[in-house]
């Protein structure tokens, strides 16, 4: 029941897997690659984060608000993601209420490294790492 609904898909070095300003439809879990989360600011790309084999990848946040992703995801490698469309998961949540658990512990883990990436942004020079840690 579950695994006819991941699809895998392979995006080129380059290619946009998710775009500001368009929602996002899949969630993707990376197989192969590396992937760049980031989002334009005054003329500058600005990274946030990157995911690489065995974590997930897309516009989280775009895919479960289903408003416009206000970041991209681009393929920093060639690389092939699982993905799974929001109306198949949310079709496996109500069919399957086991999952609801996994897309718990996916919100979880998101909210972990977003809360990780601030104090990273907050204690680390531009020059390299302070003594904080």
């Amino acid at each position: 029941m579950i695994a006819p609904c991941w699809k895998e898909y392979a995006f080129s070095r380059g290619a946009f897997i998710s775009r500001v300003g368009k929602v996002e439809d899949r969630f993707y879990i990376v197989a192969q690659g590396v992937q760049k989360l980031s989002f334009p600011h005054d003329g500058a790309d600005i990274c946030v984060g990157f995911a690489y084999g065995g974590s997930w990848s897309g516009e989280y946040g775009s895919f479960i608000t289903r408003q416009p992703a206000r970041f991209d995801v681009v393929a920093v490698t060639d690389s092939i993601l699982l993905g799974i469309t929001h109306g198949d998961l949310q079709r496996l949540y109500a069919e399957l209420p086991v999952l609801e658990r996994w897309g718990r512990l996916i919100a979880e883990e998101a909210l972990l490294g977003r809360a990780a990436r601030e104090i990273e942004q907050m204690s680390l020079s531009a020059g390299g790492a302070t003594n904080a840690w």
